[in-house]
């Protein structure tokens, strides 16, 4: 039936064509202008005939208009209202459509009028819509806005500019987009600001504006907080080996204002004598121990590294002084030993010398067996045989006269002192060195030879 219908209105708008207007059915739209443009519009009806009507627009536009009440009851006139709505991306002109009423009840009653739909040219871009990921920030984060622009106009853009402005006060940080823009497009365009440390807490104003030469088209703007944070974050890392440790203290201010801090550390005494530092702290004795500490005080975005070294090889190298002065301590007490030393001097005529020797004899740890003990008188010196301990036997030779002291055997840490007396034979000149004496012994079934010192006699 549909289908029966259109067919005989397609036939009959081709005859009316080339047909008059019946006379008693008239069409009028209430509006000044004849040609139309989109929109609502009322059209009057006025028959002399009542009835039903029917009322449809004709033609390839005919999809643009739609009637509030296609069917209408006239008795004299009615009033219909129809909205004209081309689809988005018309390009601007001249199109026309025309209307037809019918009777319902008469197929040979109607009319058709024919109106123009004038589209005119409408240069027109927005920015429909400014967004940013969230209201309120925190130093480091991310400020991502979200531009959306739309050519609502009847032609199409080539080089829009559109400008992101993020400020406040003296600070401005601007992003620029070039694109162009077909009848009813729209692109969205995104930027990413950083809320780096340097920036100030307070109120900023995110600002988009759309220019098309030279001429602004389109603005909007919004407000974002960024929130004040006075933070300084601390890293403690250390290292140690046998010789030393070290450790780093690392500061940086990830806020957005000036921020103080104080670090400190404890250091055990007697450590605090080997503790070096990069920055000197305040130090404070809390009796056990040490405490070092730092004011630290950083602008937004800025670091500091206090660096702390406790060395320990002074204290190692004292401990190994203390233990080889141990270590020879306790040789000398267990190992043999012979010490030639001087106890009485007399000056004689001719600046000549009388000295009293003595040879002390320490057995050390171990018992000693065939304990003898040597010395000799040089020739520029004469014996005097004058022995208050033990006589030595005496040997004769061209270098002097060889003393000779059989002592047997001596127990575990058993002393002798041996002592004879010389005279020089002609004065001295600065001084007379004496040989060395030898101890020989048998320790353990091992025969051991042990020297004295030099024995200086002086002016």
């Amino acid at each position: 039936m549909r289908v029966q219908k259109l067919i005989l209105l397609t036939t009959v708008f081709l005859i009316i064509l080339s047909s008059p207007v019946l006379a008693d059915i008239n069409l009028n739209i209430i509006t000044d202008d004849f040609y139309l443009s989109p929109g609502s519009y009322s059209l009057e009806i006025q028959v002399e005939r009542g009835g039903n009507y029917g009322i449809t627009a004709l033609g390839p536009y005919r999809s643009w208009v739609t009637f509030e009440n296609p069917y209408v009851s006239v008795r004299n006139s009615a009033e219909v209202n129809f909205s004209i709505t081309p689809p988005k991306g018309t390009k601007a002109g001249k199109y026309r459509f025309p209307i037809m009423i019918y009777s319902l009840q008469n197929e040979s009653l109607y009319m058709i009028k024919k109106y123009e739909l004038i589209i005119e040219e409408k240069a027109e871009v927005k920015i429909t819509d400014l967004d940013t990921n969230k209201a309120v920030f925190s130093p480091g984060d991310k400020i991502m806005v979200k531009v959306t622009t739309r050519n609502t106009g009847t032609s199409d853009f080539g080089e829009l500019k559109l400008y992101i402005k993020m400020k406040k006060n003296d600070y401005e940080v601007v992003r620029e987009k070039t694109f162009s823009l077909n009848i009813d497009e729209e692109r969205s365009f995104n930027e990413t600001f950083d809320t780096s440390f340097h920036l100030d807490p307070g109120t900023y104003e995110i600002q988009a504006k759309l220019f098309h030469s030279g001429k602004e088209m389109s603005s909007k703007k919004r407000l974002i907080e960024i929130k004040t944070i006075g933070k300084i974050e601390k890293k403690h890392t250390s290292s140690w080996n046998l010789l030393q440790e070290s450790g780093k203290f690392y500061l940086t201010n990830v806020g957005n204002v000036k921020k103080e801090e104080k670090i400190s550390m404890e250091i055990t005494k007697p450590w605090d004598w080997f503790v070096f530092f990069s920055e000197m702290p305040e130090i404070t004795d809390m009796g056990s121990y040490i405490l070092y500490t730092w004011d630290v005080s950083l602008k937004p975005g800025e670091n500091k590294t206090i660096i702390y070294e406790i060395h320990y090889w002074p204290f190692i190298i004292i401990i190994l002084v203390l233990l080889y002065g141990l270590y020879l301590a306790l040789k000398h007490i267990k190992t043999p030993s012979i010490k030639k030393y001087s106890i009485q001097t007399k000056v004689l005529e001719d600046d000549r010398r009388e000295v009293m020797v003595a040879i002390e004899v320490k057995s050390g740890a171990k018992k000693m067996k065939d304990v003898i003990v040597e010395d000799r008188v040089p020739s520029v010196t004469q014996l005097i045989k004058d022995f208050k301990t033990k006589k030595p036997k005496l040997v004769k030779t061209d270098t002097g006269i060889i003393m000779k002291w059989k002592l047997g055997d001596l127990d575990r840490n058993e002393n002798i002192i041996l002592t004879y007396r010389l005279r020089t034979v002609i004065g001295t000149v600065g001084y007379l060195k004496l040989p060395k004496a030898i101890l020989k012994a048998k320790i353990n079934k091992v025969r051991n030879e042990y020297f004295s010192n030099s024995l200086k006699i002086k002016d």
